[in-house]
Parts: C-alpha cells; structure tokens; sequence
C-alpha cells in the first residue's frame, strides 16, 4: 500500500492492528492464571519461614514461663499433701472425730486440685508450643483472618495490643477458647490448693501440738499466704 501524502511505502497489515489494539491496552498482558499461581507461590514462600508477630511471641511465652512455673509448684503441694495424708494415716492416736475427718477430706482435695492445676498447666504449654502451626492453618484456609492479613502487611488492630484482649488477640492467631479457661482453671486451682495445704497444716497442728505453738503459727501461715491473698484480690478486681 503506497501512501499518497509522502510516497513511501507502508508496511501490509498495519491498518489491521491500528484497528484491534486499543491505546489504553498493555502489549502483553499477563493471564489471570499465571497471576494467581504467582499469588499463590509467594504465599508458599513466605508460610515455609514463617512466624508469629512480635505481640503474639511474646505473649505466649510469659503464658508459657507461668504455667511452667505453677506447674512444678503445684506438683510440690500435692507431694506435701500426700506426705500429709501418710502422716494422718500412720497415726493411730488421732481420734476419729469430726476435726480429723475434715483433716482428711481438706489433704485429699488438696490433692486432687493441685494436680488438675498442674494438668491445666501442662495443657496450657501444649497449646502454645502448636501455636505458630495454628496460625499457619488460618492463613491457609481462612483469607479474611488476622493472620492472613498481618502476613500480607496489615497491622495488628491495637485495641487487640491492651492486656484486657490479650486472650482475644491470641484467638485470633488460632489459640483455641479454651486457652482462657484453662488459664482460670489453673490460677483457681494453684490459690485454692494453697488454700487448703496451709489449712490442713493448721488443723494437723492443732491436733498434735500444744495450744501455745498453734497460736505462734497461725500468724505465719497467714504471713506465708499473703501473696495467695494479693493473687486473689488482683484477681477479683479484674
């Protein structure tokens, strides 16, 4: 085709692509599909190096510093309580009254709290050692999740940051609801346990020792029990 204003010669077929190629349109385009494999390949990459926020790590791990904690303490109490019991047990001069009968009921139930205590511990470091694969079962399978999310750049709301939400924070990265009533249950259990060791040592001395010791060591049961006391009231306020 011979271009009557300048003379030259214009290439065949330039007509046809000046008519099927719109000017806002890119030259290559990429396909939806490769985009989303794309997608999807960075998620692979950033999900095999992945870990929690730094609000969440550390959350979890004072949680988990203190369930250790309170589970070796409360282990201990059942073995004093035991030893208690073995005691009541082998000795034969303590009348079959109602003092002893409650002697036995308070060292057995202290038993048996501090060691649900210890088990709701235990549990409660179970759950935090599963919770980065939690939150990675989120990202997968849930796109309008937190962790989904903050993983793709958003950040963390901050009413979540307040020590108030701090179990809600958590559920949010995949920590189940129970976390927070395994949590409840083991404060409860590690004060009453204390609770009724320090009242069973009190009953034991008041029936094989002399008015005038039980009298000089109820105040230092008391004293010993202050910080249960500070527990309980924090607690309550809360």
């Amino acid at each position: 085709m011979i271009s009557l204003a300048s003379g030259t010669e214009e290439p065949q077929g330039s007509t046809f692509r000046a008519a099927n190629v719109s000017p806002n349109e890119q030259p290559f385009p990429p396909p939806p599909v490769e985009q989303t494999r794309n997608d999807t390949e960075g998620l692979s990459r950033l999900l095999q190096e992945y870990s929690l926020p730094v609000a969440v790590a550390s959350s979890l791990t004072s949680w988990t510093k203190g369930a250790n904690s309170l589970a070796v303490i409360m282990a201990l109490l059942a073995g004093v309580q035991v030893a208690l019991v073995q005691l009541v047990a082998q000795n034969e001069s303590l009348p079959n009254d109602v003092t002893t009968r409650s002697l036995r009921w308070f060292m057995y139930a202290g038993v048996l709290i501090d060691l649900g205590g210890a088990a709701s511990a235990i549990a409660i470091v179970v759950t935090s050692t599963a919770a980065v694969a939690a939150a990675r079962d989120k990202i997968i399978l849930e796109e309008d999740s937190l962790p989904h999310k903050v993983l793709k750049g958003d950040p963390i709301p901050e009413i979540l940051l307040t020590e108030e939400r701090e179990t809600e924070l958590l559920e949010e990265f995949g920590i189940p609801r129970t976390f927070k009533l395994l949590g409840w249950h083991m404060l409860i259990s590690f004060i009453t346990g204390s609770l009724f060791i320090a009242i069973s040592l009190c009953i034991w001395i008041w029936k094989t020792e002399s008015s005038v010791i039980f009298g000089t060591l109820v105040p230092l049961v008391l004293i010993t029990l202050s910080p249960v006391f500070l527990i309980l009231a924090a607690t309550v306020q809360e």
